[in-house]
């Protein structure tokens, strides 16, 4: 296992499987200016090793991330709240981003609880994986703000426009069954089982076609931003190159070999 450090992050690696924890307990691991800029660089990092397939991204202590650090905003408030608010939006406008823009897939693994732009970082994942006990909340307009750090874009995909209003102009928690119940989450699990459970979906998608796995991450997120047309054109063309690689091969012959594939990323 190789562990790199950061001042508000752990990154360690196992395998081909890259675990990044947002490690700042005491204020709730907010999304600070240094947590943000820290996450961006483990994310972009992580994109460029080769041996990494997937990604995990958890929280250290009692929950995932409470979002805006309030005891930060109300230090401001008498001095230039706007620029304050300003620089901290620079780096959560940059880390929230690059969780969808990376090529490798990445696990959110959410306890506790995930609030503001903590809820919106582990929307951004592609898969969300949460523990029996965990509560979400898009809470910026509690605190006079509108509902931000990418949650007006990412919201909206994921359940209806009527239903992200509620959230975003209500402001109120909802459970881990009442965020699954939405499409927000992909699984609950106990507690005791958190951490367990968001392994073997990693290993699941560490074990399959890199390659594929990445350009399947690409098509899926481009389908928001193109039309129909060019989508199925991609995805055709896509598919094309998928079928001259070393990968495709052995996934083919391992069937008929009634063997695992081992696939190599070629």
């Amino acid at each position: 296992m190789i562990k790199l450090n950061y001042e508000e992050l752990i990154v360690e690696k196992e395998g081909h499987i890259a675990i990044i924890t947002l490690n700042a307990p005491k204020n709730r691991n907010a999304l600070g200016v240094v947590i943000s800029t820290e996450l961006h660089k483990a994310l972009d990092e992580c994109d460029k090793d080769s041996d990494v397939r997937v990604i995990v991204l958890k929280g250290a202590g009692k929950g995932f991330s409470s979002g805006g650090n309030l005891k930060e905003m109300r230090n401001t408030l008498d001095d230039n709240p706007d620029i304050y608010m300003n620089n901290l939006l620079k780096a959560i406008y940059t880390a929230i981003p690059k969780v969808q823009k990376i090529s490798k897939p990445v696990i959110a693994s959410v306890h506790g609880f995930a609030i503001g732009a903590g809820m919106t970082l582990a929307l951004a994942c592609d898969i969300v994986i949460a523990a029996d006990n965990s509560n979400f909340s898009v809470s910026f307009v509690k605190v006079g703000l509108i509902a931000a750090g990418h949650s007006t874009l990412i919201l909206p995909k994921l359940v209806s426009l009527k239903k992200a209003a509620e959230l975003c102009l209500i402001g109120d928690s909802i459970s881990a069954k009442e965020a699954l119940d939405l499409g927000l989450i992909n699984k609950i699990v106990p507690q005791a089982e958190l951490e367990t459970a968001t392994m073997e979906y990693a290993k699941k998608i560490a074990a399959g076609p890199p390659l594929a796995v990445q350009a399947t991450k690409k098509m899926l997120y481009n389908y928001f931003k193109q039309s129909e047309e060019a989508q199925a054109e991609e995805e055709r063309q896509t598919q094309i190159k998928m079928a001259k690689t070393n990968d495709y091969r052995e996934g083919v012959m391992s069937f008929f070999e009634k063997r695992k594939p081992k696939f190599k990323g070629k």
